[in-house]
């Protein structure tokens, strides 16, 4: 009786194996698939929206403005930043937008409160603004860039956690 009973077990154990190195790997295929679609939407958006950017300068139009604050930011890693919030006007709608340049080790601030300067914004969305067009477009790349490999090497983690599973699964 006992015989038996320990062989039920041991088929019963068996076919749960079968069925889990089965369920398990469909199941990881599934989370993966459907967790990295709005991870692959959000890159192809930002590529879209940088694309645009560099396609079209004609989209960007550029009034006078004023620099409303200015400030220094100096972090350790990063190095030394400036902040700088300006006003302007679009459509008799005062705007305020804020842009931040990166300083180097001897270089005062570039922007002092109350200097008039030339802000560029977009035709399609006025509250986007720049001071300088060209360190936009720097940081764009910059924050599409380390946006990709934060998002991506996470997901290179977990894919492989997932199949070092199903390999230890099958070795049962």
């Amino acid at each position: 009786m006992e015989m038996i009973n320990s062989q039920i077990v041991q088929n019963r154990c068996e076919r749960l194996k079968k069925l889990l190195t089965k369920l398990v790997p469909a199941l990881a295929s599934v989370f993966a698939i459907v967790s990295i679609l709005p991870v692959l939407a959000l890159t192809i958006y930002s590529i879209a929206e940088f694309y645009y950017l560099v396609t079209s300068p004609s989209s960007w139009s550029a009034v006078q403005g004023v620099i409303d604050f200015s400030n220094m930011d100096e972090t350790a890693n990063k190095g030394i930043y400036q902040r700088v919030w300006f006003d302007y006007v679009v459509n008799d709608k005062q705007l305020t937008s804020y842009q931040r340049f990166q300083l180097g080790p001897d270089e005062n601030l570039k922007y002092a409160e109350g200097n008039k300067i030339q802000v560029y914004y977009k035709s399609s969305n006025p509250h986007k603004a720049v001071v300088k067009l060209e360190n936009s477009l720097t940081e764009e790349i910059i924050e599409m860039v380390l946006n990709a490999v934060l998002v991506v090497l996470p997901w290179i983690g977990i894919i492989a956690l997932i199949g070092w599973s199903i390999r230890r699964l099958r070795k049962i």
